[in-house]
This record gives C-alpha cells, structure tokens and sequence, in this order.
C-alpha cells in the first residue's frame, strides 16, 4: 500500500518523484495528483521532485490556486500546514 511505511506502519507523508517527458510527463502527473486528490491524499505530500514537463504540473499545481482547483478540485492554500 502507498500509505503504510516498509514495516507496514502508517505512512506520515507520501514522496513523489517524477521525470520530464515535456507534456506527456505533466499529464500523466496531473492525473495521478487527480487521483491523489480523489483519495484524500494530496495533502499528505511530503516532498515533490520533478525534472522537464513533470515540473512544469509541479509548479502550476502548488502555486496557481485556478490550475490546482481543476485538477485536484481543491485550494493549494490545503497542502500547507
């Protein structure tokens, strides 16, 4: 499971890492932050590594609130403590 951490304890955090692909790498990553977000899980994100067309979903989705509510269909204001 992505939630439970190697000796099967809940995870604290999710780490993602993603690599370029120009706009295929960011619409697979909008999709999987889609999902994410379905799940309830976007907000437990701990740490974000992206390279190419995966950062260009990264930044969008963390620093623009319009482009973050069509994908994840919720505020980038929720991700933050």
């Amino acid at each position: 499971s992505i939630t439970q951490t190697r000796d099967n304890q809940p995870a604290d955090e999710l780490r993602r890492g993603s690599t370029g692909g120009g706009w295929r790498s960011m619409w697979a990553c909008a999709g999987f932050a889609n999902l994410l977000s379905s799940a309830g899980l976007l907000g437990t994100l701990g740490a974000v590594s992206t390279t190419s067309g995966a950062s260009w979903l990264s930044a969008q989705l963390f620093y623009s609130p319009e482009f973050h509510g069509r994908v994840a269909g919720s505020d980038p204001d929720g991700l933050h403590d």
